[in-house]
């Protein structure tokens, strides 16, 4: 026991494993190896730790009995932990894809990444051509593309190629079932069961003569808006999830709504029909909030992009300062004008802030924006090479920023009122947090080998912000990806000094653009990021550490 508590002691001085808070009763540890957090009495905790091995036994000795076992299970728990290395050793199953459609956008920010001077615009068969090279060459085994279109402009001006794009995704999703699909040796009791369930419901013209029209017919279900309640299928036969999808259906687009008639044939006649094991092709886009119509509102009902994202960064002076019309004035009043109209038509909608120099104050813009009808928020701190990035000396002023939003959120939860908990459940601040409460690590900072952003012109980049041409190009749709030239070894376990640092897994190194800028090459860290993401895990730990002294519900903030 002894030597358990010694050499346990002894690693917990190791500050590339070890985060230690110290709370009311409590001293709190995050273990990155074991990526979870263990507590032990204070008192007894800090006496230990500064005992000789000589005083290390009488102390133990005047631990009362009741205290000793969860002593000895706080440093053997430790002396047990194993770095799983399978968590490093994975083959992605999900394609990240964004095309980029046009560069087109109202607003001139002063910390946009697209080309300015070109407003070309894609038309559908270059869009087709990126679709097909992605889900037929490029990556043909993976389970799920998800899409993104117009990162490189604003959304609403390019609505008649989007809405193109949309019918053409009923040929990347075919739904429809094939002969291959019906168990040929249970056709007849399955037209049997169809005939006396839905015959009598449906009109004379669809209904099949006999069991050789039965591909016609499925076929013909699938295409139908009022197929679940023709099957009589109820909420209870679902999961939340896909009973949003069903109970939506008549507002989706052809390609959402075979998918969902897919699904409820499959859970109906499941016995008579296979599974259809077809990757799923996501859609997004997103939008400054300038520019609003009845067409765009019922386009973004039909692809059911919930929540949908604004881009806003908070209170008139913050927002304007940055997102100008190319006349030089501010878009806030305009965005502002739209929220209503997008809320009124039963659109959920997402801030997305860009966190700069000008307000470092992260509770004021949450805070405000939620003030204005928004139901999550998302604040991401400016990347650099801008005139209001952060630097050394002023990133100060964004980590006091922070300090006063996790005080907040203590506050908050001490009352019960989780409403800034559910608003951030998807921003950077909470992440780390997120993160140790559901057991992930995050092994890196980004999907860089696992994406593909396909330009206008057809080159081929891994990110966003890496321009078209140059050593960051790895190739293009009419000659395939250069796989020499994906940027590999990105674990954060592999990338120097993070991989000495405890919060390498709630953090995932900082971001290769950023590195880019700030030292010429992806290999070394972006210090400024690194200072913001430490700072917030920190926080996070704190927090964590807080909410389990004072047995607050973790699942209520989960679920918030």
């Amino acid at each position: 026991m002894l030597k358990q508590i010694e050499s346990a002691l002894d690693l917990l001085k190791d500050e590339s494993r070890f985060y230690i808070v110290s709370g009311e009763k409590y001293s709190w540890c995050y273990d990155a190896i074991n990526h979870t957090m263990y507590s032990v009495d204070k008192d007894i905790f800090n006496k230990l730790k500064v005992a000789s091995k000589n005083e290390i036994l009488d102390e133990v000795n005047k631990i009362d009995m009741l205290k000793l076992t969860p002593v000895l299970n706080f440093f053997s728990s430790i002396l047990v932990a194993r770095e799983n290395e399978k968590i490093f050793d994975y083959k992605p199953t999900k394609c990240t894809v964004m095309i980029n459609t046009s560069n087109k956008c109202n607003l001139n920010c002063s910390y946009c990444y697209r080309d300015k001077k070109n407003h070309v615009s894609a038309d559908i068969s270059k869009v087709k051509e990126a679709l097909d090279f992605v889900t037929k060459e490029y990556m043909p085994n993976a389970d799920e593309f998800v899409v993104s279109y117009g990162m490189t402009s604003e959304s609403s001006l390019d609505l008649p190629l989007l809405k193109q794009v949309a019918d053409e995704y009923v040929n990347y999703e075919s739904y429809f079932f094939t002969e291959d699909d019906i168990l040929e040796e249970r056709r007849e009791e399955f037209f049997s069961k169809l005939k006396e369930q839905l015959f009598h419901k449906l009109p004379k013209i669809l209904l099949p003569k006999d069991s050789s029209e039965l591909l016609r017919f499925l076929n013909e279900l699938i295409k139908l808006k009022d197929l679940p309640d023709v099957m009589e299928l109820s909420k209870g036969m679902f999961n939340e999830a896909t009973w949003h999808d069903v109970s939506r259906r008549k507002y989706f687009t052809d390609w959402k709504l075979y998918r969902v008639n897919r699904w409820c044939i499959q859970l109906k006649y499941g016995e008579f029909v296979k599974d259809a094991k077809r990757p799923y092709v996501g859609f997004w886009f997103m939008s400054n909030g300038t520019n609003v119509s009845e067409e765009y509102i019922r386009f973004i009902k039909a692809c059911d992009i919930n929540p949908f994202w604004f881009s806003i960064d908070g209170p008139k002076d913050v927002h304007d300062f940055n997102r100008k019309y190319s006349n030089g004035n501010g878009s806030y009043d305009d965005v502002v004008k739209n929220i209503p109209i997008f809320k009124a038509n039963g659109i959920n909608l997402k801030a997305s802030a860009v966190l700069t120099d000008y307000c470092p104050e992260p509770l004021k813009i949450v805070q405000h924006l939620l003030s204005l009808g928004f139901s999550e928020v998302a604040m991401t701190p400016i990347r650099p090479g801008s005139e209001c990035s952060f630097t050394k000396e002023s990133v100060k002023k964004l980590l006091d920023g922070y300090a006063a939003l996790f005080e907040k959120l203590k506050e908050d939860a001490l009352s019960g009122d989780m409403t800034l908990f559910g608003a951030l459940k998807e921003d950077m601040c909470l992440s780390a947090f997120n993160l140790i409460t559901s057991r992930q690590k995050l092994v890196k900072r980004c999907p860089l080998d696992e994406q593909i952003v396909i330009n206008l012109d057809g080159s081929i980049t891994n990110c966003l912000y890496f321009p078209s041409e140059g050593d960051l190009k790895i190739g293009s749709i009419k000659n395939g990806v250069d796989e020499n030239k994906i940027f590999k070894n990105i674990t954060v376990n592999k990338r120097e000094p993070c991989n000495s640092c405890w919060a390498r897994y709630l953090c995932g190194g900082t971001c290769f653009y950023g590195s880019l800028v700030q030292n010429g090459t992806m290999n070394k860290i972006d210090e400024v990021e690194c200072t913001i993401r430490k700072f917030v895990a920190k926080k996070c730990v704190e927090l964590l550490a807080f909410i389990c002294e004072h047995n607050i519900s973790i699942e209520k903030i989960i679920n918030a």
